[in-house]
């Protein structure tokens, strides 16, 4: 959480109601999505003067206030042009500076100039919600998504058998992900995997999170197993050092610092190990 000094604003703008809004007047709830950032810290008051600098926005979100909780900025879009609140109000050396562009990796937005002058154009979707969720058994083993998804994160790891099937009940830190664990097996994770009995990847009501026997279908095992651990609980590992992902591409890697792993073309399934020995996680999909 940013604490401005004493020459700095003391609100972090995430948008307007419409993109004409020439006031710029600082939204509290999101409409729907976010068309600017202004984020303190992150600035400069004179021209760089060279390319190749560079600029980084890693899980960016917001609070109504110093006592109430985060909210994730799940999705946003760029901004450009003479109606762009950053084009508006950022000098540089003097005068606006529209010589930049942006681009993406994971959840990290990276602006930086360019030479040609070039930028992207406005409300380019900088980057999606996360497509799905996966959690499995202790074995490691996962399937990709049929959602075409670039890249997995490891949220957490868990080697604790008593867990397996505790599904839902948690406080998912995504808007697009509705079934989080929370660290229990109760009848809670039984209706949600028995609710989603008979279904089949892609159908209507499939949720990824309900097939913890990763098949892509749910069946009796999915439900026996979740019933098994009733009444069951346990912790879950937040520590991903010597986590390995091992694709059936043949490709192992390692995940950064935030759990991120980019998939490999090709990739229909993996396997999560560490310290060399096959683990559980939850995955989330991008």
């Amino acid at each position: 959480m940013h604490i401005p000094n004493d020459i700095q604003s003391d609100y972090f703008m995430l948008g307007t109601v419409e993109r004409e809004n020439q006031f710029w007047e600082p939204i509290i709830d999101l409409p729907g999505t976010v068309k600017f950032f202004q984020f303190s810290g992150a600035w400069s008051n004179k021209n760089i003067g060279r390319v190749g600098w560079h600029s980084y926005l890693s899980y960016p979100g917001f609070k109504k206030s110093v006592e109430s909780s985060w909210t994730d900025v799940t999705f946003a879009y760029s901004v450009n042009g003479t109606t762009a609140w950053l084009d508006n109000t950022a000098t540089w050396g003097g005068a606006c500076y529209d010589n930049v562009n942006a681009d993406y990796t994971y959840q990290h937005v990276h602006f930086y100039p360019t030479s040609d002058g070039t930028t992207l154009d406005p409300d380019t979707l900088l980057w999606d919600p996360p497509k799905c969720a996966m959690k499995t058994r202790t074995d490691g083993y996962f399937y990709v998504p049929n959602l075409a998804p670039s890249v997995l994160k490891i949220e957490m790891l868990f080697d604790n058998q008593n867990i397996v099937g505790d599904q839902i009940g948690g406080t998912s830190p995504y808007s697009t992900i509705t079934a989080y664990p929370d660290g229990k097996v109760d009848i809670g994770d039984v209706a949600f995997v028995s609710n989603k009995y008979g279904l089949v990847e892609g159908g209507s009501g499939w949720d990824y999170m309900a097939d913890v026997v990763p098949d892509r279908k749910i069946d009796i095992r999915d439900i026996a197993i979740v019933a098994k651990n009733f009444g069951k609980f346990g912790t879950y590992i937040i520590d991903l050092t010597e986590v390995k992902v091992t694709f059936n591409t043949g490709e192992e890697k390692l995940p950064d610092s935030d759990g991120f792993v980019t998939i490999p073309q090709g990739a229909t399934n993996f396997t999560v190990k560490r310290n060399g020995t096959l683990i559980g996680a939850m995955i989330i999909f991008w």
